[in-house]
């Protein structure tokens, strides 16, 4: 049982380390928001550093799902293609697999018949970089696989098969979480514009200024990091749930410490 190996009736799948892509989207989001946080200040300076920060922040949170999404390799019953190359090799124009370690790493090594068809070299080779399969059992797959075009593809990898969780979150989830995150951050935003956040309760309201207030709004950016990534596991289709999971308690509990801290450090400290 491995972590980066889809299996469907068409194609298997091999992914790159999916959590760390994950762990990445999650730290995009993270200073999107505080970039956003910092031009609420309308101050130069936190207007100049929110703008610097918020490019970077957002070409990270796009990468980072592309990664998830898009396979290392993809082999099809004819044909073998690299997202990273764009590269679809067929298995008629291969006559054999091997695996090599290079400064680079592991690569899988093809060599090919008509080289013409792809470029001037007759080695084409793909980094294996953290796909969660022996790369050993991958290589004598795929050279059972060109061999014998005849073979079935899918029933060679059948051992390597992960159970598929399904992403699927209701709608009104979704609504209530893009909603309510759109509320604190607006909210949060026009607090630190005025500089004063206020907290109100049945019995007592608490105005927090400068430092506590902050403390507050980094409470609030993870815990909207916290709503809208239940979103976006919707989204993706590669079964990553397991991972989504593994992040939601920590950001939570994060996220209440820091409220609790930013409410009571006026009374306190």
């Amino acid at each position: 049982m491995t972590n980066n190996t889809f299996i469907n009736l068409k194609s298997v799948r091999l992914f790159l380390d999916r959590e760390l892509s994950i762990c990445l989207l999650i730290v995009g989001i993270f200073f999107c928001l505080a970039s956003i946080f910092l031009i609420f200040t309308f101050n130069t300076l936190g207007i100049i550093l929110g703008i610097i920060l918020l490019v970077p922040s957002l070409f990270l949170t796009k990468l980072s799902f592309n990664l998830i999404n898009k396979p290392a390799l993809t082999l099809t019953e004819d044909c073998i293609y690299n997202f990273n190359k764009k590269i679809k090799l067929h298995y008629s124009d291969i006559y054999e697999v091997s695996v090599q370690e290079t400064q680079k790493g592991k690569e899988l090594f093809f060599k090919i018949k008509n080289i013409e068809k792809y470029s001037d070299k007759d080695v084409i080779s793909f980094r294996l970089l953290n796909i969660d399969i022996d790369e050993n059992e991958l290589v004598t797959i795929l050279n059972k696989k060109i061999t014998n075009s005849n073979l079935n593809l899918i029933e060679l990898f059948n051992n390597y098969e992960e159970e598929f969780k399904t992403n699927i979150v209701s709608f009104e989830i979704r609504i209530f979480n893009i909603l309510l995150s759109l509320f604190i951050l607006i909210y949060i935003g026009y607090s630190i514009s005025i500089n004063e956040l206020v907290l109100a309760s049945r019995n007592n309201v608490i105005y927090l200024k400068d430092i506590a207030m902050y403390i507050v709004a980094l409470s609030a950016v993870l815990f909207i990091v916290r709503l809208l990534i239940t979103v976006i596991q919707h989204y993706d289709q590669e079964g990553n749930l397991k991972y989504y999971e593994k992040y939601k308690i920590p950001l939570t509990s994060v996220s209440l410490i820091l409220f609790v801290i930013g409410a009571f450090y006026i009374k306190y400290f």
